[in-house]
């Protein structure tokens, strides 16, 4: 049975009660007595957990949205690299173009 959020328009008052979807919810407070309505509440996403093929085309499709963000991003590359291997590798390669334009 699902439950449900209530709320008294007297006394603030909040409470959880269980009933049937078919059942009218409670109108009257169980703390003063004064009138009471049922309070509409989200229902939080539900998460879907992935096996097998699903999980393996799922991490394919991940992987391929990196990589197309790794050659435009370059916080990213920092970020999944190590900053100080990403620093050492952008020092490296000016000093490789260094050498080239000095040739």
């Amino acid at each position: 049975m699902p439950s449900y959020d209530h709320e008294c328009y007297e006394c603030q008052y909040v409470w959880e009660d269980t009933y049937s979807m078919k059942q009218d919810p409670p109108t009257i407070c169980p703390k003063c007595g004064g009138k009471a309505r049922r309070i509409i509440t989200t229902v939080p996403a539900c998460k879907v957990i992935l096996s097998g093929p699903e999980l393996r085309a799922h991490i394919k499709d991940e992987q391929k949205k990196i990589r197309q963000q790794l050659k435009t991003d370059e916080k990213l590359k920092a970020n999944l690299s190590g900053e100080d291997n990403y620093h050492n590798t952008q020092i490296n390669s000016r000093k490789i173009g260094e050498e080239i334009n000095q040739i």
